[in-house]
């Protein structure tokens, strides 16, 4: 009997091929698109979850408050870590991170050799206490309890030295840092991470970070708070943090009562951050790496269902429509015998198999522009993220839902039609069939026109964002970055070295201006930040 149900089937799909091949590419070309746009939404929900502690891992964070304004900053004072910690039995551990590389990088000189590493952090000795690191060669939990020690990653490991084992005991220099000692190398760090390092050295030795600072930012500090612990009612307890080991610094800085100087309208409000949330709900200043939005992922999961929906309700219209045209079939399966139990089963069948047919084929879309997405949004995934078992299988069962869905309506009601009414050719759609299918396509073509007013409107402020009038000619204009600016130099040498650039450049032909500024307009590597403020009722 399935034999048999197949061969009608693929008949019925030759017999109308233009049609079939539309509503086959329309629904697979439909959960194509939704799987890609889950598959991104997934890994954008799984950052940091490998964590093994990552329920109990908070990032201390602060709004330092300003009269008409306040700066929301990820790195905070470096010593308000270890007072929490002091203070509240609650926090196991503290340890503190600071990012060595910036946008340029730092120089790393191994011999004769000068690499240029982007991705270095100096961190406390306790920072594989905190975060899960997988150790390859050397004891990661205490490779940074000594002065001059640092961790590689695998793939920084094997650049420097070939072969990762290579590594340990070997030296390197950072400028303005000094000499350090490999004393691990670990496994690379997960890409789904805020925090990402192919380098780690050790903060131990330093007297500095020992002396009390409360006022002016820092690092970025992490909380290991005990299984049982509330957040919650540990971020209540941090004003106590302000008023004990804060206050009495701002009176000595500003040479007023810190309840003068909140009454002014300044302040510090010190939160936590749970590490699993840091990507999608954090927009603070200096932040370790670019955050997601929560936002984003919520608009892309609407669209997503959207999509769908639009491609469901296409298949359910061209699947009932074309029932209809095979009433004379079920007529004379009904004159020969057919019961109405096994027409039903024929249609639902039917209908499963092309909903299967079309995942099938969606997926293998899906494979085609995975890399497509990958040059989009700079992530590296993989289609067999769907293809594990658990997501395979709940893709099926909602192709089979709605095969199901799409099979109901014909298969009831078709079957359930006097077979002479149908032979002699009297047969007409019910009004009630009519308005169902007319209801769908309305409800279809609603979402389209509002899918495609929402990509206009996209579009509009993508084009202003890009370059519609940000208050300066953008064309023909390039930066080049500290060229002068070399460790070695005294003052008066980098002087001399960028008034010689200066000539130099501005006897290029084509070069009509030149400038220069500390800092790149935007960059906040000095930890000022930069705010919006109304101005005449404008912001």
């Amino acid at each position: 009997m399935l034999r048999n149900y197949i061969k009608v089937l693929v008949r019925n799909l030759l017999k109308r091929k233009a049609i079939s091949l539309i509503n086959l590419l329309g629904l697979a070309t439909g959960m194509a698109v939704c799987l890609l746009l889950l598959l991104y939404i997934e890994n954008e929900l799984g950052y940091d979850n490998f964590q093994d502690r990552g329920d109990q891992i908070y990032r201390l964070a602060m709004e330092r408050k300003y009269p008409g304004r306040s700066a929301f900053k990820a790195g905070i004072p470096r010593s308000i870590g270890p007072a929490v910690k002091k203070e509240f039995p609650e926090v196991l551990e503290t340890t503190r991170i600071k990012d060595l590389a910036g946008e340029d990088g730092i120089s790393i000189n191994i011999g004769e050799k000068t690499f240029i590493e982007k991705s270095a952090l100096q961190a406390d000795s306790n920072f594989f206490r905190v975060f899960t690191g997988t150790p390859l060669f050397g004891d990661i939990t205490t490779s940074l309890d000594k002065p001059g020690t640092s961790v590689l990653n695998e793939r920084t490991a094997r650049r420097y030295f070939g072969n990762p084992e290579n590594a340990i005991g070997k030296n390197f220099r950072v400028d303005n840092l000094g000499n350090f000692v490999i004393t691990a190398v670990c496994r690379d760090w997960p890409e789904k991470s805020h925090l990402q390092f192919n380098l780690l050295t050790s903060t131990s030795g330093m007297e500095w970070l020992d002396q009390p600072e409360y006022i002016y930012f820092g690092p970025h500090t992490y909380l290991l708070l005990n299984k049982n612990a509330s957040a919650h009612a540990l971020e209540s307890k941090l004003s106590q943090i302000v008023k004990k080991y804060v206050a009495g610094k701002v009176g000595a800085l500003f040479g007023e009562p810190f309840e003068q100087f909140t009454a002014e309208g300044n302040g510090y409000r010190y939160f936590l951050q749970p590490i699993k949330e840091i990507h999608l709900n954090s927009n603070l200043e200096d932040e370790l790496s670019p955050t997601g939005s929560i936002r984003s992922i919520v608009l892309l999961g609407a669209i997503a269902v959207f999509i769908l929906l639009l491609a469901c309700i296409n298949f359910i219209n061209l699947s009932t429509a074309l029932s209809f045209e095979r009433a004379k079939e079920v007529g004379i399966r009904k004159t020969f015998g057919s019961g109405r139990k096994e027409l039903i089963w024929q249609f639902l069948l039917e209908s499963i198999l092309f909903s299967v047919f079309s995942l099938l084929l969606a997926l293998a879309l899906a494979a085609v522009f995975v890399p497509v997405l990958n040059n989009i949004t700079g992530n590296e995934l993989s289609v067999s993220y769907l293809l594990s078992p658990s997501r395979f299988a709940l893709a099926m069962l909602f192709s089979v839902l709605l095969g199901i869905a799409a099979g109901l309506y014909p298969a009831f009601v078709l079957s359930s039609f006097d077979p002479i009414v149908v032979v002699k050719g009297r047969f007409r759609s019910t009004r009630r069939g009519v308005t169902l299918r007319n209801g769908l396509v309305i409800f279809q073509f609603a979402i389209s026109v509002l899918l495609i007013i929402c990509t206009i409107f996209i579009n509009r402020q993508m084009q202003f964002m890009l370059g519609d009038q940000l208050g300066f000619k953008k064309d023909h204009v390039i930066e080049a970055q500290k060229l002068w600016l070399l460790r070695s130099q005294t003052d008066n040498q980098q002087a001399d070295h960028r008034q010689t650039f200066v000539d130099e450049v501005t006897r290029i032909p084509g070069v009509v201006g030149i400038s220069a500024c500390s800092n790149f307009p935007g960059d906040d590597q000095d930890g000022g930040g930069a705010t919006w403020v109304a101005v005449d009722n404008q912001a």
